[in-house]
């Protein structure tokens, strides 16, 4: 399962994804319902998108390419 968002890049919209073990991992516990997705990704919002804007600069982005974050990207930080 995974989060679905959007950051901005300059003038760009990127679309963006986090799996659901990456924001765990970001949380440092397991268990978070679906239903409670959302929330536990406002609370980790700032983090969420330091580390999506990490792997923008890293892995590049080619158009209308989603950008996915793993629980690899964020064992890599």
């Amino acid at each position: 399962m995974a989060f679905l968002f959007t950051m901005t890049y300059g003038a760009s919209i990127v679309d963006c994804e986090i799996s659901s073990v990456a924001l765990h991992d970001l949380h440092g516990s397991k268990g978070t319902r679906p239903d409670e997705r959302e929330t536990q990704f406002r609370r980790l919002r700032d983090a969420v998108e330091r580390l999506a804007s990490y792997a923008f600069e890293q892995q590049g982005r080619r158009q209308r390419e989603r950008l996915r974050i793993f629980s690899k990207h964020v064992k890599a930080l």
